[in-house]
């Protein structure tokens, strides 16, 4: 585990962190936020043993981030999201729940992420099998 992740995991009640997204520590599917990404989280929920992985809401951007495993990004293909691999992300507080900020729509956990192939599935069912959630805006890694 790398070092940032270890300060992820003791990290409460101060301010956001960005951390460098890596092969030893997670990727990020970042879709919108809105009706269809809930719906997405909802089925999550029940597919995944255990529910959803991480994920994190931020609320001054119109995404939402899923935390999958390393090796997600060269195997994702869904118009739905975009898995990102390299560059850095702002990560919330361990406590934070709700705005102002970036906040944790489902917690963070070190023994288990977001399933990648699930959270494809989810979704494809949530866009009702069409092409074509909102356009992601530029992302900032």
């Amino acid at each position: 585990m790398t070092i940032a992740v270890r300060h992820l995991l003791h990290q409460e009640t101060r301010g956001e962190m960005e951390l460098r997204l890596g092969e030893r520590t997670f990727e990020v599917v970042i879709t919108a936020r809105g009706r269809r990404s809930d719906e997405a989280l909802a089925l999550m929920d029940t597919w995944q043993p255990g529910g959803c992985g991480p994920v994190v809401d931020d609320p001054g951007r119109p995404f939402r981030y899923w935390l999958v495993p390393p090796g997600t990004a060269a195997q994702w293909e869904n118009g739905f999201g975009r898995c990102v691999a390299r560059g850095r992300v702002l990560m919330p507080p361990l406590d934070r729940s709700s705005p102002p900020g970036p906040f944790w729509v489902r917690p963070w956990n070190r023994h288990r992420l977001v399933g990648a192939g699930l959270l494809r599935s989810a979704l494809v069912t949530a866009g009702g099998g069409r092409a074509g959630w909102p356009p992601l805006p530029p992302l900032y890694t």
